[in-house]
């Protein structure tokens, strides 16, 4: 290496004096470019899309509630009636007690429900009646809960058979069972007609009459024989029906209601054999 003279060592500082503006322009273009470069970056970044990951939403359940029982068929109601009376969907020879239970229905009084089950005695003799239960019912969740039972309070005919009966609305404000009943006794045919009202809370027994006799089966042949039978017709609702009796005689029963709500007849001159 050639040692400097004194002239340029003078010379060098002027030189590196002269050089420092250039360097300074030179830097600061070299800085601005790079912050513009970080900006530009950073600008880059904060355009492009967000990508995340939703959570996942919790899932609440929601409880189904249960189909009202006005809303089911005369079917599923009366599977209902079964399961909450005897502990069975069966509707059809179900045993409890001294009876069989077979079929029946379901209707609605006021808030409650009623179950008909006509039941045939499981000892078939002449003196063992079968009956029409009674059951009070109250809607639980799609269900039925019992509140009131009367399995025999609508009796049957004899040999175990329950009776023979219909449903009026025509009588009273609630519906009235009209149960007929009876039997043959040594050529004689007996039957009674009985009327139950499905009161809200409980059944009462508002009439009962005697609706048939035939001593038919009794007499020798050409011997004269009497036939009676009544059927209830005209009906003023709440006051008073009328019961047409045919046959060997013609004649008209009227019931009119008396304050305790029970059906009386009125004084007649007709009446019909009992056996």
């Amino acid at each position: 290496m050639v040692p400097m003279t004194n002239v340029e060592i003078a010379i060098a500082p002027s030189r590196w004096r002269a050089a420092m503006p250039a360097l300074a322009i030179l830097v600061g273009v070299s800085l601005t470019a790079l912050g513009i470069s970080q900006e530009s970056r950073a600008e880059s970044r904060a355009m492009q899309p967000v990508h995340s990951k939703a959570r996942p939403q919790k899932q609440h359940g929601t409880q189904v509630p249960p189909r009202s029982v006005a809303s089911l068929s005369e079917g599923q109601r009366l599977a209902l009636a079964y399961t909450a009376v005897f502990g069975t969907r069966k509707v059809d020879g179900v045993k409890s007690g001294d009876y069989s239970y077979s079929g029946g229905k379901v209707l609605r009084v006021g808030k409650m429900w009623v179950f008909l089950a006509p039941a045939d005695h499981l000892e078939a003799y002449p003196i063992n009646m079968g009956a029409l239960g009674i059951f009070y019912l109250a809607e639980s969740n799609g269900r039925y809960v019992v509140k009131g039972r009367w399995p025999e309070f609508v009796g049957g005919s004899i040999m175990g058979n329950p009776p023979e009966w219909v449903v009026r609305e025509d009588l009273t404000d609630h519906p009235v069972i009209v149960s007929s009943a009876g039997g043959v006794w040594q050529g004689y045919m007996c039957q009674s007609t009985s009327l139950t009202e499905l009161r809200p809370d409980a059944p009462h027994v508002i009439a009962d009459f005697p609706s048939l006799y035939s001593d038919g089966g009794a007499k020798s042949d050409g011997e004269p024989t009497t036939e009676i039978e009544g059927k209830i017709g005209t009906a003023a609702k709440n006051r008073s029906f009328d019961v047409r009796f045919e046959g060997s005689r013609l004649f008209t029963h009227r019931y009119t209601r008396a304050a305790n709500g029970k059906f009386v007849p009125e004084p007649h001159a007709e009446t019909v054999p009992t056996c």
